[in-house]
C-alpha cells in the first residue's frame, strides 16, 4: 500500500468537484481515492457512466445535485465519477464486469465490492441504496459471504437473487437455480415469473425447462413473447460468444428439437456472411443447400448473391452460378437474372454477364422495377474492357 505524507493528503482538498449542495465528487485516480478511503475508513461510491447514457445525465442533474443526497453521501462515502469508455474507466469496466449504465458501485479500500446497483434511481432510491451499502449484514458483500458459507434457505436465496440481479454482478442465474432447487413445483405463477424474467442465457438447465414447458409459458405470457424470448437467448449467446460456434448444433437441438439441424446450418451461414468470411460462408452455404434442397427460390437467390458479395474462390463461385441458373429457369425474374449476370461478371465471363444483364433490364422495364444495378454492372464491364482488364 502506497504511503501518503500529510502534504499529499492535504492536496486531496483540491480534488473535489463541488455540485451545488449535492454530492462532492473527487477528481482523482481511482487508486488515490481508495487510498484515501482506507485512511478515512469509508467506502468509495463509484458512479460508472458513459457520455451517451441519458439516465446517467438525468441522475447527475436531478439526483446527485440534491442537498439531502449530498449530505448523506458526503458524510458516509468518498465519491468519484468515472467514464467507463475513457482512460482508467476501460480497465475498471472490465474488472468490475460493468455492462449497464449507470452502474453504481460501493467499493472497499482494497478494491472489493461491498454493494452495487445497475440502473438509474430517484432521490429516494439513491438514499435507500446508500443505506443498504452501509449495512454490513445485508449488503451484497455480506450476502456473498453467507452464500459461500453454505446458506441456502429459500428466503435468503430470494433476497440474494434480488440483490445480485439488481447489481448486475452476473451470477443471478446460478442463484436462481439454487432457489428453484428448493421448490417442489417450478410452474407456480411466482416461480415462472422469476425464471422467465431473470433467465438471460441458455447455458442453464432453466433454459431446458423453459423449452420443455413452452406451452405453459405461452399460456401465461403469450406464444410470440415466449418464442421471442427463446430466440433472443439463443442468438445473443452466439453473437456474444458465450456459446461458441462449434457448439451451435447442440444449442439449437436444445432450443428447437424439431428444426435444429436446418436452423443451426442457416445460422452458421449467416455468421460467416456477417463477418465477410468468404471461405467460411462458401463452405457453410454449400452444405446448407446440399442438406436442405427444398429451400425456396428467393432464399436460393439470396445465398447466390452472398457468393457474389464476399466469395473469391472460382470453384465455389461456379456452385453459386449453377444455383442462379436454376433460379432463372424456375422464375425468370429481374432479381434472379441480375444475380446470374453478376456471378458471370465475377468469374470473368463479361460477354455472358452483359447478355444476361441486358435481359434483366428488359424484364425490369416491363415489370416496373429499378434496374440501375444491372446498368451499373454493364458499365463496369465495359470500362474494364477499355482499360484492358
Amino acid at each position: 500500500m502506497k504511503k501518503y505524507t500529510l502534504t499529499c493528503l492535504i492536496c486531496f482538498c483540491s480534488l473535489y468537484s463541488f455540485a451545488q449542495e449535492g454530492i462532492k465528487f473527487l477528481e482523482a485516480e481511482f487508486g488515490e481515492v481508495l487510498a484515501l478511503a482506507e485512511l478515512e475508513g469509508k467506502l468509495v461510491f463509484l458512479d460508472a457512466y458513459t457520455d451517451w447514457c441519458g439516465p446517467c445525465k438525468k441522475m447527475d442533474k436531478e439526483v446527485f445535485s440534491q442537498k439531502e443526497v449530498g449530505d448523506f453521501y458526503n458524510t458516509n462515502f468518498l465519491s468519484v465519477k468515472i467514464n467507463m469508455e475513457k482512460g482508467e474507466g476501460l480497465s475498471l469496466a472490465e474488472k468490475y464486469f460493468i455492462f449497464a449504465y449507470p452502474s453504481l458501485l460501493f467499493v472497499n479500500y482494497d478494491g472489493t465490492v461491498a454493494h452495487r446497483y445497475a440502473g438509474s434511481l430517484d432521490e429516494k432510491g439513491i438514499l435507500s441504496l446508500g443505506g443498504l451499502a452501509l449495512d454490513e449484514g445485508s449488503n451484497l458483500e455480506a450476502l456473498n459471504l453467507q452464500y459461500k458459507e453454505g446458506e441456502r434457505s429459500p428466503d435468503f436465496l430470494l433476497k440474494y437473487l434480488q440483490a445480485s440481479f439488481q447489481g448486475g454482478s452476473g451470477n443471478h442465474v446460478k442463484i436462481l437455480e439454487d432457489y428453484l432447487a428448493t421448490q417442489t413445483d417450478w410452474n407456480t405463477s411466482d416461480n415462472k415469473d422469476l425464471l422467465f424474467n431473470l433467465l438471460d442465457h441458455p447455458n442453464s438447465k432453466l433454459f431446458d425447462h423453459l423449452v420443455q414447458n413452452k406451452a405453459d409459458y405461452a399460456e401465461a405470457y403469450g406464444a410470440s413473447t415466449v418464442t421471442n424470448k427463446i430466440q433472443s437467448l439463443v442468438y445473443e449467446s452466439l453473437s456474444k460468444g458465450t456459446t461458441k460456434l462449434a457448439d451451435a448444433d447442440q444449442l439449437f437441438s436444445r432450443a428447437y428439437p424439431k428444426d435444429a439441424k436446418k436452423l443451426a446450418a442457416h445460422y452458421k451461414m449467416a455468421h460467416y456472411q456477417q463477418r465477410e468470411d468468404g471461405k467460411g460462408y462458401a463452405a457453410a452455404a454449400i452444405a446448407y443447400v446440399k442438406n436442405f434442397p427444398d429451400i425456396g427460390l428467393e432464399e436460393l437467390n439470396d445465398i447466390s448473391w452472398g457468393f457474389y458479395d464476399i466469395v473469391e474462390e472460382k470453384k465455389s463461385l461456379k456452385k453459386a452460378l449453377k444455383w442462379a441458373k436454376k433460379s432463372v429457369q424456375k422464375d425468370n425474374s429481374y432479381l434472379n437474372n441480375d444475380t446470374l449476370a453478376s456471378l458471370y461478371q465475377k468469374i470473368g465471363k463479361g460477354k455472358k454477364a452483359i447478355k444476361i444483364a441486358t435481359k434483366a433490364i428488359a424484364i425490369a422495364k416491363v415489370s416496373g422495377e429499378d434496374y440501375s444495378a444491372s446498368t451499373a454492372l454493364i458499365r463496369e464491364i465495359e470500362e474494364d474492357r477499355k482499360e484492358g482488364k
